[in-house]
């Protein structure tokens, strides 16, 4: 197996909008989650941020973005990750 670099951009195949989430993300609710087919072939699922649940559709196109998520309550962790935007 070998490393492979992905840009990050791509195409919305499905998506779905979470309303009941789990323990931790109660504060981002609503938030979508997508199937994303990379351009150069994969397909990820991924949070889309930055997106209002009406503003989403099929097709759309999509950047990877580095996100803050949280920042510890107990400590001085803060916590990134990535997602995803609309083009």
């Amino acid at each position: 197996m070998s490393e492979k670099r992905f840009k990050g951009n791509g195409t919305v195949l499905s998506y779905s909008v979470v309303y009941a989430p789990p323990t931790g993300y109660k504060l981002r609710v609503p938030y979508t989650l997508a199937l994303i087919k990379l351009e150069e072939g994969p397909t990820v699922l991924g949070l889309v941020d930055d997106v209002k649940p009406e503003e989403i559709k099929i097709g759309d196109k999509v950047e990877q973005v580095f996100r803050r998520w949280a920042e510890g309550k107990r400590s001085s962790i803060i916590h990134y990750g990535f997602a995803f935007r609309l083009v």
